[in-house]
């Protein structure tokens, strides 16, 4: 019996150091994958930050485009306004022209109307001069 109780604590002593083997790799699975967790977390984490990063600056772009879009809408109707006072500046000048000369005209017509009654002038005294000269003979 002795034997058998020898043998069985050798079988216990055994089951109790395999057990302590089985128990350290337990162990030492634990401590990894505590590690892979505290790795995944901060993964997690940093996902998180970037992801909420990325909304932050999608909705500033939105944001920045709605605010481009304003802009270039009011730049296009500054253009147009600007094209349509070039427009009646163009018209504002051809009107002026064309009163310019109308004023030439009016001018040219004055020099004109006065030169003819000089010139008139002239021929009404040549007139009454030849007429006094036919009266002398």
């Amino acid at each position: 019996m002795r034997n058998y109780l020898n043998q069985q604590l050798e079988n216990k002593d055994e089951h109790l150091t395999s057990l302590k083997k089985w128990h350290k790799r337990a162990e030492i699975a634990e401590e990894i994958a505590k590690r892979f967790l505290d790795e995944l977390r901060n993964q997690i984490t940093e996902h998180d930050e970037l992801a909420n990063k990325n909304g932050l600056t999608e909705r500033e772009l939105a944001r920045i485009k709605r605010s481009v879009k304003g802009k270039i809408n009011a730049d296009r109707e500054v253009l147009d306004s600007l094209k349509e006072k070039g427009s009646l500046l163009k018209k504002l000048e051809a009107e002026k022209e064309k009163n310019r000369l109308a004023h030439i005209d009016i001018e040219e017509e004055g020099r004109l109307r006065s030169q003819y009654m000089v010139q008139s002038e002239e021929e009404r005294n040549m007139r009454i001069a030849a007429e006094s000269d036919m009266r002398d003979y």
